[in-house]
């Protein structure tokens, strides 16, 4: 079975995506053992990525705003929700009754089905509406 191989430069970028990766993750999972699993991986990637930058003299996320808004727009799209999340952080970025924006609104999530694309979100006074579900972002 070959190996695959990737530069060194490659893993540095992928580095910084999990990162942020795991930066949501350490967000929207309840468990305290899954944030302190998410805690230990998040300190080992920032460890990697200050040795990678450091020996190398690259930008790394955590000393350049641009370079994080860089690396954030690889995790998210331009409605601001997560792209290439697994199966399970979609359940929990997308958690019944957690809180959502809409339209500059705090509102709560009801239903929701990624399959067509859909949200069935309440607002304040108890009223609901199904919206397009990248117009919807998760207020972390």
């Amino acid at each position: 079975m070959a190996k695959s191989h990737i530069s060194i430069l490659e893993y540095y970028e992928r580095l910084q995506i999990e990162y942020i990766i795991y930066e949501l993750r350490l967000k929207i999972y309840p468990s305290s053992k899954d944030k302190a699993k998410f805690r230990e991986i998040l300190e080992f990637k920032q460890q990697k990525i200050f040795d990678i930058s450091d020996k190398n003299d690259l930008i790394n996320m955590f000393e350049s705003k641009q370079k994080r808004q860089e690396i954030e727009s690889k995790v998210y799209n331009e409605f601001g929700n997560p792209t290439d999340i697994t199966k399970k952080d979609k359940y929990f970025y997308y958690f019944l009754n957690t809180d959502f924006s809409y339209k500059g609104e705090g509102v709560k999530l009801s239903s929701y089905n990624l399959d067509d694309g859909t949200a069935v979100i309440q607002y304040k006074d108890d009223t609901t509406e199904m919206v397009d579900i990248n117009f919807i972002r998760r207020i972390l």
